[in-house]
């Protein structure tokens, strides 16, 4: 069985550390407001299920924030916001409910190149990019609705 895939999600995924720039630390946080992807699909059927494996090009919207501003050193907040893309891998099992609904059961691991992100209202950072590089694993429990084009054609 082959088939083509797209995917989009809204998120709220944040992950914040610190992060240096010169000689002092700096905050900073990342946030994936929307990911997806576009993928092929190839898998093997038996009875009513269906065991596939996936690949693909992803793309994340992420907006990044620094912060360096301290108690002792005031050198600015910056936030930027980037749409990156990369590549996706993954599988799992798709089963029959009936003939037009299916539930499944997936694994995705999407990996977004180095990305460079620019602050310039940061001192210290201003003439320079930060290069940041991500990645998120992903579970997904789906319900799907088969339409039949056929019978609307």
């Amino acid at each position: 069985m082959v088939g083509v895939e797209a995917d989009a999600s809204a998120a709220d995924l944040r992950g914040e550390n610190t992060c240096f720039s010169g000689l002092v630390g700096l905050n900073c946080q990342r946030i994936v407001a929307s990911l997806g992807s576009v993928t092929g699909r190839l898998g093997y059927a038996w009875d009513r299920s269906l065991a596939y494996v996936k690949a693909g090009g992803a793309w994340t919207n992420s907006t990044y924030n620094l912060n360096g501003n301290t108690s002792v050193l005031a050198l600015g907040t910056g936030s930027t916001g980037v749409t990156a893309w990369g590549w996706t891998a993954g599988g799992g099992i798709e089963y029959a409910l009936t003939n037009a609904w299916t539930a499944r059961l997936e694994y995705d691991h999407i990996d977004i190149a180095g990305t460079n992100v620019p602050f310039p209202t940061v001192a210290l950072v201003n003439a320079q990019n930060i290069s940041v590089r991500q990645w998120i694993d992903v579970v997904k429990l789906g319900v799907n609705y088969k339409l039949d084009l056929a019978g609307i054609l």
